[in-house]
């Protein structure tokens, strides 16, 4: 399972609380953990690149994407739903 977790108010809500929870769902071999991110991949990621590096997870820079068009995942976590589908998926959903 590739889960894609939000950085910015989703992870730095409780960054403790999502670190135990990532750990938890790394015990399973099968279950992948990637922040995914609309951040520009350019500019100041010091404090993505040290959380990520912590816990031993990549990162995505989607540089203002729906997240959808940069990382193909089976669960999102994110406190903006809106940023993730494409527009044709928002498209569908609406129709």
């Amino acid at each position: 399972m590739k889960i894609a977790l939000d950085y910015d108010d989703t992870f730095t809500l409780d960054r403790a609380s999502w670190r135990k929870a990532v750990k938890a769902l790394q015990m399973n071999p099968s279950t992948s953990v990637t922040f995914v991110t609309a951040r520009m991949k350019r500019g100041d990621n010091e404090d993505i690149h040290q959380d990520a590096n912590v816990m031993g997870i990549d990162i995505v820079f989607c540089n203002k994407k729906p997240k959808q068009e940069c990382f193909k995942a089976d669960v999102w976590i994110d406190d903006n739903p809106l940023a993730i589908p494409t527009p044709d998926a928002m498209r569908a959903c609406l129709s």
